[in-house]
């Protein structure tokens, strides 16, 4: 590995609990119970996120640069290398605490570590001394596939692969490098039946005394689902910087919150493991040989395109409550508004209020640009997001170019009206 020196040195700390997950097996929950625990035996790493697949991935993945958090945010090289030495520092900090015996990681992106990295995490507390344990809960493909398409289109999917849980992948190295009783694999469903909610199993497995179960998040209805998929689809970036992304984060939480399962329907659970591999089947032979766990055999005639034609389809959506939204925050809206149009005043309205930034000029520049020749929009669509560039940047002058030309052309317009 490269930067800085991780070599060992002496510890009180015992043994390391890497929870890896998988992903879609309530990981967020089991993180946030385990935020800030401390018991008189065992702590939890105190990274400042919930979720230590930040920082374990930044520190032991050799593809960090091009980590999706970090591009996301439009990191730099030299800032994400900033980043790890922070990680590294907190990390082996944690692992010299005298006054706890055992420490416990949980990140499901370790799961994901190509095999190298992999066999350097193992190393790399077994050099400091320390005992290796990893815990993960998996569950039924199926289930897997309807949380997985979920998670896709939540992190700017526009559109889907074919989904696999690859959990011969995830797991093979931990099986093949630590001894049969340090790697822990238990169903996700039997465990909640048996326990209650994830946090609880979890925490009784492992031998900790969590007082509040932390609820498991909803899942998102079919038509926020739907609209999110449709907001990746447009021709907008809302990624690349923070103001972006929190416009997006809120726009998704407007969504789910106007359109919840109890009124915007639940997603089709058979259409959605549809997207499934048929090369699923052997993941499931997997787990069953090596780890005695029974899944169903999945269907071997894959649609991911039928899976994409039924999320496309708003036919059934209640547009009126997308005004609502549009109200609520004070984006410029018309009754006859698009679905498109009402989603870019809504996510341009968010992005407003996190304040814009000289960079997004370009985006809106560019998006006015095309709405001006689309016969999906209207002039005076792109006229809004060419005053909202001339807001960015005030003195570009392509963009008080365009401006102009707008409004000679709606004036025209108006003339001949």
């Amino acid at each position: 590995m490269s930067g800085k020196n991780i070599g060992g040195r002496s510890s009180d700390m015992k043994e390391v609990l890497l929870h890896i997950g998988i992903h879609k097996t309530g990981s967020s929950s089991i993180q946030e119970s385990l935020k800030g625990y401390a018991d008189q035996t065992t702590r939890s790493a105190s990274f400042q996120e919930v979720n230590h697949s930040i920082p374990m991935t930044t520190i032991f993945s050799k593809n960090r640069y091009d980590y999706h958090i970090w591009r996301k945010l439009g990191l730099s090289r030299s800032e994400v290398e900033g980043k790890r030495a922070e990680y590294l520092d907190i990390l082996e900090k944690d692992i010299s605490d005298n006054r706890h015996e055992r420490l416990i990681i949980s990140g499901e992106d370790m799961s994901t570590l190509y095999e190298e990295e992999k066999r350097d995490l193992i190393s790399f507390f077994r050099t400091h001394g320390l005992n290796v344990r990893v815990f993960t809960f998996v569950r039924d493909p199926q289930d897997f596939a309807a949380s997985s398409i979920q998670e896709h289109i939540k992190g700017g999917a526009k559109s889907l692969p074919k989904i696999s849980t690859r959990y011969r992948v995830r797991l093979d190295e931990f099986r093949k490098g630590l001894p049969a009783d340090c790697l822990i694999v238990r169903d996700f469903q039997k465990t909640i039946s048996e326990f209650g909610d994830i946090s609880t199993g979890f925490a009784k497995i492992v031998g900790l005394d969590i007082k509040s179960p932390v609820r498991a998040n909803e899942s998102l209805s079919s038509a926020a689902t739907k609209l999110i998929y449709r907001l990746n689809k447009l021709p907008i970036n809302t990624f690349g910087s923070r103001q972006r992304v929190g416009a997006r984060s809120r726009v998704m939480a407007l969504l789910a919150n106007e359109f919840r399962q109890e009124d915007g329907g639940r997603l089709d659970r058979n259409m959605l493991s549809m997207a499934l591999s048929p090369a699923e089947n052997d993941e499931i032979s997997y787990l069953n040989s090596e780890f005695g766990i029974a899944y169903p055999k999945v269907s071997e005639a894959e649609d991911v395109q039928g899976v994409e034609e039924y999320l496309d389809d708003l036919s059934d959506l209640d547009v009126s409550r997308l005004h609502k939204i549009a109200h609520l925050i004070g984006a410029p809206v018309e009754t006859s508004d698009s679905i498109d149009n009402l989603l870019i005043s809504i996510y341009m309205r968010a992005l407003i209020s996190g304040g814009l930034r000289l960079e997004d000029a370009d985006m809106l520049r560019d998006l006015a640009m095309r709405m001006e020749i689309s016969a999906d929009f209207d002039l005076s669509d792109a006229y809004k997001l060419m005053l909202l560039a001339r807001r960015a940047r005030p003195d570009g002058p392509l963009i008080l170019k365009k401006v102009e030309q707008y409004e000679h052309r709606l004036a025209e317009r108006r003339g001949r009206s």
